[in-house]
Parts: C-alpha cells; sequence; structure tokens
C-alpha cells in the first residue's frame, strides 16, 4: 500500500474529527452563554448542569489528547518511512 495514501487518509479521518470535536466545543460553550443568561433555574439545576458540561469537557480532552497521539503516530511513522526510503 502506498504509504503517503495511508497518511493522507489519516490525516482526512484526523481533520473530520477535529471539526466533530470543534461542533461540540462550540454547542458547549452556547450551553454556557445560555447558562449566564439567567435562565431561572435552581441551583441544584445549574449545579447538575455544571457537572453535565464537566464530563463533556473531561471526554473531549481526553478525545483531542488520542486524536493528537494519532496524528504524532502517522508523523512518526511517514518520516521513518522517508528515512527508509519507502
Amino acid at each position: 500500500m502506498d504509504p503517503f495514501r495511508s497518511v493522507f487518509n489519516a490525516a482526512s479521518k484526523g481533520k473530520e474529527d477535529f471539526i466533530y470535536l470543534n461542533d461540540r466545543l462550540s454547542d458547549l460553550f452556547r450551553k454556557m452563554e445560555k447558562m449566564r443568561g439567567g435562565t431561572g433555574d435552581s441551583c441544584a439545576q445549574y449545579l447538575a448542569t455544571i457537572a453535565c458540561l464537566e464530563e463533556e469537557i473531561k471526554k473531549l480532552r481526553t478525545f483531542y489528547e488520542a486524536e493528537i497521539s494519532k496524528q504524532r503516530s502517522v508523523v512518526l511513522l511517514t518520516t521513518h518511512a522517508n528515512t527508509l526510503g519507502i
């Protein structure tokens, strides 16, 4: 298999994943802005919403870190393949 094709496919997939994550982060920020707008929620609802947002942010961070690790691996493999003349 052509190593450049696999790098291109991995980069395209990574780009799609980052777009998805960006959209999720934007949605979280909209939710936070809405909460700040004073919707009249009780304290318990407010705290539950904050806990939910915190969990979403933790998941996103984990996903971002995994994607960055994948991209680093692709770059290292490509660099190694180029060094070997493959």
